[in-house]
């Protein structure tokens, strides 16, 4: 119970800084975009809508996740926040439960979503209604990146991640949601796997000269 109103506690201190603004925010107490696009759930998860840019146009957003990391094959999309859900003045709060397979509307006291447990990573989406924006930048139209993560500096399994697009020159927020117990899913960079194949090389290189 603790850990779960400390997560709160952190999406509370998120939500007073943040607001309508042009991008992702700089937020004090959580770090600049690490660049994550998949996350290892905890057993349990909360999740607290921060900004949604559908509430002020009255076409509020759909938010989620799913599982997999197969850019080619479509993702299920299991609902965390829906059109009911609207941020900051009804707080809407889901918990998430990875062992028995639900989503929990907090602020509503009713299930949200239900989903078969599965192993792997998780990445996150953003409907708008006509578009689907996704945290794998392989799935979106172009290769685009349009999700920003922030990580929390005093909890690591804290996270802000945030949907923009680029509309005229300037960069548009969609969406600000906090997700507490994550860890980013770390993919070594290619120029990382170059110097890991030459270091192959080199020591099978080494072996042949031995012999």
């Amino acid at each position: 119970m603790n850990t779960i109103l400390s997560r709160v506690a952190a999406a509370a201190l998120a939500l007073s800084f943040a607001g309508a603004a042009s991008a992702v925010p700089s937020i004090p107490g959580f770090e600049a975009d690490d660049g994550a696009e998949l996350f290892t759930p905890n057993d349990t998860v909360i999740s607290v809508e921060i900004f949604d840019l559908g509430d002020l146009l009255g076409n509020p957003y759909e938010f989620g996740f799913y599982f997999g990391s197969d850019p080619n094959n479509p993702p299920d999309q299991i609902t965390i926040f829906d059109e009911t859900d609207v941020g900051a003045a009804n707080s809407a709060i889901a918990f998430i439960d990875f062992d028995a397979g639900f989503v929990f509307d907090v602020d509503e006291g009713a299930l949200q979503d239900l989903f078969s447990p599965t192993a792997g990573p998780i990445g996150f989406w953003l409907a708008t209604g006509g578009n689907t924006f996704y945290s794998e930048a392989a799935r979106n139209p172009g290769g685009a990146d349009v999700v920003e993560t922030l990580q929390q500096t005093a909890n690591s399994e804290n996270y802000l991640i945030g949907f923009e697009i680029a509309l005229f020159g300037n960069d548009i927020l969609l969406g600000l949601e906090f997700v507490g117990g994550l860890t980013a899913v770390t993919v070594a960079e290619p120029m990382t796997l170059g110097l890991f194949g030459l270091g192959l090389i080199g020591v099978a290189y080494a072996r042949r000269r031995r012999t």
